[in-house]
């Protein structure tokens, strides 16, 4: 009897401190990104058009490749920077027009989907600009949207980052053209 009690609470204690390590990581991981980015802080009062409709978001798998690719030629886009990510890409700053993400994530097998949202920051409310899910199985994806009416302030850029909603404990990794 004193072993089964021993390794029930063995069970319990390992399951509250599995528990806790991933909400640390991820509270970690939250509080970095709710600190308010400085150009977004400055943003200034007035706000873009914020029309989701504007913006066509056209999906295409470019490969099945799990290892983040460029495919881009020279002079055609202006290469903003990558973020790789659990929860919350970096933030990135587009002048408006065409704006191109790749997104490079792994397979989670049966059953799971990706879950994003193209997030527009203000110095008090986001906007989204676009909801999208991609498929469970890994690879590249080429993710163009037209930002044209999410770009405001006084800086007139849109100040982006991505938010992934779903396999909260796997890294994503994102490159972004302008």
């Amino acid at each position: 009897m004193k072993k089964a009690t021993f390794l029930f609470t063995l069970m319990i204690a390992g399951t509250f401190f599995t528990g806790f390590g991933v909400n640390s990581v991820q509270a970690a991981e939250d509080s970095e990104s709710a600190v308010l980015d400085p150009v977004v802080a400055n943003d200034g009062p007035e706000d873009g058009i914020n029309d989701p409709s504007s913006v066509n978001l056209r999906i295409t798998k470019i490969s099945d490749s799990t290892s983040p690719i460029g495919v881009l030629g020279a002079g055609e886009w202006d290469y903003l920077g990558s973020s790789t990510f659990k929860s919350q890409s970096k933030t990135f700053y587009s002048g408006g027009g065409d704006l191109r993400i790749l997104i490079t994530h792994p397979s989670t097998g049966p059953g799971f989907k990706w879950s994003y949202k193209l997030v527009e920051e203000d110095p008090v409310m986001n906007d989204t600009v676009s909801s999208f899910t991609l498929d469970k199985s890994g690879g590249t994806y080429q993710l163009d949207f037209d930002v044209r009416g999410f770009t405001d302030g006084d800086n007139k850029k849109a100040e982006l980052h991505l938010e992934k909603l779903t396999n909260p404990l796997t890294s994503v990794t994102s490159k972004w053209y302008d």
